[in-house]
């Protein structure tokens, strides 16, 4: 009987170990694409500020390359 308790502690001791590392496992991977999301997050807005003025200068009669090159200016100055 105390070989069956042993046996029976030891997969108990291992199964919560494996269930400790799959949630630490969990834990962190959801911290790190979190985090990730958090930092993408500006240029969403940046793509979105990008598209409204694009869509500006075509109404105003601009050309597709000087709506490039005022983009590009834009986010030198956004940088800066």
């Amino acid at each position: 009987m105390g070989l069956i308790q042993d046996v029976g502690g030891g997969l108990l001791l291992a199964l919560g170990l494996l269930l400790a590392g799959l949630v630490l496992f969990l834990v962190l991977a959801l911290g790190t694409q979190y985090a990730r999301m958090r930092r993408r997050r500006p240029q969403g807005k940046q793509a979105r500020a990008d598209a409204e003025l694009r869509a500006q200068l075509f109404e105003d009669g601009f050309s597709e390359h000087e709506v490039a090159d005022a983009i590009q200016v834009s986010r030198t100055r956004d940088d800066a």
